[in-house]
């Protein structure tokens, strides 16, 4: 981990995979590691908490996506707030890389909040890829 970023901004399918025990959560399990440690500093948009809660409960109700929130709130995490702008360069981004299939990428909605920034993307089933940025 010597070579790795000491700042990554997590995306909603990282959590996921961290939160659900899928492809991903050994890779975000060791940035836990490290916030907890303080070698690393995490970061979680709002936009992608509020995504991680939409996708928990449509998918398992309520009550296991308000233990969800309980469980997010305990890790080192930063909540990052966003602004309509942020909003809509990061929706904007996305659609571009989503378009190219892109699975390394700079982006300054991202870069804005965490610094200079490359997205790792995680192999994963077509409706689930973690992205970690750092």
């Amino acid at each position: 981990m010597a070579t790795d970023p000491s700042v990554y901004a997590l995306d909603s399918f990282a959590l996921l995979a961290y939160l659900e025990g899928e492809v991903g959560k050994p890779r975000v399990k060791e940035l836990l590691r490290g916030a907890e440690s303080g070698i690393h500093t995490l970061y979680l948009s709002l936009i992608n908490l509020g995504e991680v809660l939409y996708i928990i409960e449509r998918e398992k109700g309520l009550f296991l996506a308000q233990r969800a929130l309980a469980a997010i709130d305990q890790l080192p995490l930063q909540i990052v707030p966003v602004s309509r702008a942020r909003v809509l360069a990061a929706a904007h981004a996305e659609a571009l890389l989503l378009a190219r299939r892109v699975e390394v990428t700079h982006f300054p909605a991202v870069q804005q909040v965490a610094g200079t920034v490359a997205s790792l993307s995680t192999r994963m089933p077509a409706r689930r890829r973690p992205c970690f940025y750092g």
